[in-house]
This record gives structure tokens, sequence and C-alpha cells, in this order.
């Protein structure tokens, strides 16, 4: 049985809540990385501190270079580690988990003013950038093989990376979250950018036919997708397949829309969870249900753990 986690409100684009602060930096003094496990690390970033949690792999022989995956969590600040499993799998599959942290309560995601953090001039693209460098500095990282997934705002900051850095990110996931009319305006990324997608049809947070808000847009989940499938050149249209279902009582189905005859031989998949809500499918905890059902017909983190493998920079 899963545990029960009540995961807190997610902060709306169009909504505030007092930010923290990363502080004045200072010296940043980190254990040195030595070998299979769990690490806290400090960065210096934009004149401040910043955090992440680092996992790296059992049997990690401590000199091969590790391919990376970084997970940014929703708004308010929710486990990562917990909702999605990665660690287990990074164990499975050898590579290293990173879990950044916000700089207060939420991300800057490309928008003017929709967060705190926007309003603040929080620089999240920097940090995600001081973090890679700080992580290749102290261990031996694969940087051909890093990949990016977030959940909820953590995934509209997914989006906005693969706009601004496709050059050190080589594929992207994003789970409960549509774009942001005004990144979508604005992102002119330098390569074709590998997409996997989850969202359920009934999401009461983020909603798949996107949201105008006092400072922000959402754009539709479809839009979003044909944005990236576009870009990428994919053929049109995307063949289309139901998942087996996996419930005896399961009021959804997931339906995946797979543009495969990309440029670049990268692919954008979308997997459409009808009847889905705000939630990571398959997670280990149990979503409060004001989030909407989730599906038994998709474990989000090994699909993703399965795209992202076949992907380079």
């Amino acid at each position: 049985m899963r545990a029960r986690v009540a995961i807190p409100t997610v902060l709306i684009l169009f909504a505030a809540c007092d930010g923290g602060g990363s502080g004045p930096a200072g010296p940043v003094e980190n254990p040195p990385i030595t070998g299979a496990g769990d690490y806290e690390r400090l960065v210096a970033s934009s004149g401040g501190v910043r955090r992440y949690s680092l996992h790296v792999p059992a049997g990690w022989n401590g000199s091969s270079a590790l391919p990376v995956l970084l997970a940014f969590h929703g708004v308010p600040r929710g486990d990562m580690r917990a909702l999605t499993g990665f660690d287990a799998i990074a164990d499975e599959r050898g590579f290293a988990v990173v879990y950044p942290e916000s700089d207060g309560q939420d991300w800057a995601v490309g928008c003017t003013a929709c967060t705190n953090a926007a309003r603040a001039g929080i620089d999240d693209v920097g940090f995600v950038e001081d973090l890679l460098d700080d992580l290749a500095g102290s261990m031996p990282i694969d940087t051909r093989h890093v990949w990016a997934a977030g959940f909820s705002q953590g995934a509209l900051l997914t989006h906005f990376l693969a706009c601004e850095m496709p050059d050190r990110i080589a594929a992207f996931g994003s789970v409960a979250a549509t774009m942001i009319e005004q990144v979508a305006i604005g992102c002119e990324p330098v390569r074709k950018v590998p997409w996997l997608f989850v969202h359920g049809s009934e999401d009461p947070v983020l909603p798949a036919a996107g949201e105008a808000g006092v400072f922000a847009r959402t754009i539709s989940i479809q839009t979003t997708t044909s944005i990236w499938a576009d870009f990428d050149g994919c053929a049109e249209p995307p063949a289309v397949s139901e998942l087996p279902d996996a419930g005896d009582v399961d009021l959804t189905r997931v339906r995946l829309h797979h543009w495969s005859a990309c440029e670049s031989g990268v692919e954008v998949r979308w997997y459409e969870v009808l009847g889905g809500g705000h939630v990571w499918p398959g997670s280990p905890v149990e979503f409060d249900p004001g989030f909407g059902l989730e599906s038994p017909d998709l474990v989000t983190s090994r699909a993703l753990a399965d795209f992202f493998a076949g992907f380079s920079l």
C-alpha cells in the first residue's frame, strides 16, 4: 500500500505567496562526493547561495561518468524524491538524480511577473547552469546525457529551460503543466528538442485547455505539444494509441500521441490522461483526492527514464 501524502496546494501561476531567499553568498563548503548515496549540496549563484539534493546510484565505481536527471519540484516545495521514486530507478539504471530547490517558494518560469521569483528577478536558468557546473566540478558526469523533468510549476520551468539552455540538457519532461504563452512567444531554442508530456484532461490546477490570469496565460496542452512538434519538424499527424487498461475499476484511460518522424532524430510524446487530475501517475505516494484522479495505466517515472535514455547531446 502506498503512503498517503496530502500534496500541498500548488501555487498557480497567477497567485502569490511569501517568498524566501537564498541569502548573501558566502564560502560554499560541500562534502566530497566519494561514492553512492545521498548528498545535500550548496552552490553560489547570482550573488546568493542555492541548494540541491543529489542521489548517486548504488554501485557507482567513483570514476565512470554518470548521466544526470534534474527533477524540479512543484510549488510550494514538494518532496520530489518521494513523489517520483526516481532514486530506485536511478539505482537500477545507473544515473544520478538532482533535486534542485527554488529560491523561496516558487520558480522564475519565464514570465514577467506571474510568480514571486519572477517579480524578484531570480535567475533560475542561471541557477541550473551554476548547479551543473558545480556538479561537473565535483564528480565525473556525462554532460551529453543530462535530462530535465518537472511537476506542475517545476514543469513550467522545464519548458523555459528547453527554450533557454537546450545546449546543456538533452531531453525534457513535463508532468501536469502546459506552456506559458509569454514563454511560447519568445522561445527560440538552438536545436531540436525531445519532449515527453503527461497531462490530465481534468487537471483542476493547470487546466488542459489553458487558462488566462491576471499576470500570465497558459496555452492548452494540445497547443503546447503542437508547438514543439512543429519546431522539431515532426511529421503530422502523430500516431495515436491507447495504453492497456491496468485497473479493474479505472475511470481513466491513457492515450499516447507519438511524433516519431522528426528532424535530428528527436521525438515528442504526449500521454493524454483522459479523466486524470493534477497528479504524477504511478507515484509511490498517494495524492490528495482534491487533485483529481491518478491513472494506474501509466508509471510516469519509468516512462520518463525510458524516454530520456534514448537521447543525448
